[in-house]
């Protein structure tokens, strides 16, 4: 398997696209191909009860040739990507009762080491760069934005890890209380912090401005890995359904990272039928519905803040699907408000079959409504993709991807109504609040965000060069 740009016409291998951010040409990477699961492999796998790593692993396979990496190598770093989950199966399913509504599966994404749906791609991303490393040398520099938890999952994967140096960057105040104290209290020599008077859109600029550079790669879900490691969800939630019919999932979306894994698992051929909820900040739904493209609005402040994002990176992705690398560079580079051509608009619509934006206020009587139903606390992100359940599939069985603990947002489920002492919600908060911590670097408005970036590299790579690194 070899991969090329959403963009234009190149060939890379895994370990190239696993060390890059963006392409060369500004794009991203996909793979050449597509690879096919037919109804009969589907059914083996059913008969097999397939475990998550196994799942994993059985996908991650099929888009990386083992002359790059050994079955011994995949399996190693499987093992030791998710044996530090808190739940044996990884994914475990909730089943919940919807006033008027259909029965949802809660599919629990979040029991990793940062209790998000991040730590799930991210462990193994971790380990993969750690195989890799052993064998090239060297070192790299992950570069990332995060809008709340990608920081403290990415974080975790590296953290301590000989040859491979992070800089963080995430929004000044717009963060969760808990969602900084884990980025903070990493304390490692390789860990480097900025807090940043802006949006996570807005600091993805300079970041994409920094690629591409041989020294660094990303983490973010622009990274193709991401992408593959997390069509597993869909596969393993499909293996899980007793039934045969496609399975309807729910997925919360940001960045949009999670929906493309779920179009390529559709793609591949796993029965499914995907369904977006996103927060007021709505330019995935935008597209889908409207068939407008734009980039840049102002973001919104919402209590699901892993998906204040209005520059949405994998829409590129989605297009590609959709449509060719002419079309994609024109659509992704043309400045302000684009119409999407109607076909490419109903070719989305025929991969993704629903979408809707949430209000603020919807998302806390979502997360109450659940409590009050079942006893049974979601965060706010999720609420989103329950409020599309409870509206959209009132018949329909369905899944929704639970992508971030409640317990990484306290403050969210207090204002829902609902009471702290009842599910105990300041447990992780008191878990990290006296750690020592890090003290994050500053980038002011108006300060040369850029120049800053470039200073660190090369502060870190100076420094590499004093301690014989090559």
């Amino acid at each position: 398997m070899k991969y090329t740009s959403t963009r234009g016409v190149t060939s890379e291998t895994f370990e190239k696209v696993l060390f890059s951010g963006y392409a060369a040409d500004g794009g991203l990477f996909v793979p050449e191909y597509i690879p096919k699961l037919d109804k009969d492999i589907l059914a083996e796998w059913k008969l097999l009860k397939l475990s998550y790593p196994e799942v994993v692993g059985k996908i991650v396979r099929l888009y990386v040739a083992e002359a790059e990496l050994t079955d011994s190598q995949l399996s190693t770093a499987i093992k030791s990507a998710y044996s530090k989950f808190g739940k044996s199966e990884v994914i475990p399913v909730t089943k919940i009762n919807l006033k008027d509504g259909p029965i949802v599966g809660i599919a629990e994404l979040f029991h990793g080491r940062t209790a998000s749906f991040k730590d799930l791609a991210l462990s193994l991303v971790g380990q993969l760069m750690e195989v890799f490393m052993e064998t090239r040398g060297g070192h790299v520099t992950v570069l990332i934005g995060t809008s709340g938890d990608t920081g403290s999952a990415s974080i975790e994967a590296v953290r301590g890890l000989s040859g491979v140096d992070i800089i963080v960057l995430y929004p000044k105040g717009m963060v969760s209380p808990v969602q900084e104290l884990q980025m903070c209290s990493a304390t490692e020599d390789n860990i480097h912090l900025f807090e940043v008077e802006g949006t996570s859109d807005d600091l993805d600029i300079p970041i994409e401005q920094c690629f591409p550079d041989s020294r660094l790669t990303s983490v973010n879900s622009i990274n193709w890995v991401r992408i593959m490691i997390q069509i597993s969800h869909y596969v393993y939630l499909y293996l899980l359904d007793e039934g045969d019919e496609p399975i309807h999932v729910v997925v919360p979306t940001g960045a949009a990272g999670n929906l493309t894994a779920g179009v390529f698992a559709k793609l591949m051929g796993v029965p499914l039928e995907l369904h977006v909820a996103t927060n007021e900040n709505g330019c995935v739904n935008s597209l889908l519905t409207t068939g407008i493209l734009e980039f840049g609005i102002d973001t919104v402040p919402t209590p699901a803040n892993a998906m204040d994002i209005c520059n949405p990176y994998n829409v590129e992705r989605l297009l590609y699907l959709s449509t060719n690398s002419v079309n994609v560079k024109y659509l992704m580079t043309t400045k302000g408000k684009v119409v999407v051509p109607e076909d490419i608009k109903m070719k989305l619509q025929e991969l993704i079959e629903g979408s809707k934006s949430i209000r603020t206020e919807d998302i806390y009587e979502t997360m109450k409504s659940v409590w009050d139903d079942n006893q049974y606390v979601i965060c706010p992100h999720t609420a989103t993709a329950v409020n599309y359940a409870m509206s959209k599939l009132a018949e329909k069985p369905c899944y929704v991807l639970a992508t971030a603990s409640p317990f990484k947002f306290p403050e969210a489920a207090t204002k829902a109504g609902i009471p702290l002492d009842k599910w105990v919600g300041d447990k992780l908060w008191n878990s990290l609040k006296f750690l020592p911590l890090k003290t994050p670097k500053l980038m002011k408005k108006g300060d040369d965000w850029l120049k800053i970036l470039k200073d660190e590299i090369e502060m870190i790579n100076g420094d590499l060069n004093l301690a014989g690194h090559s």
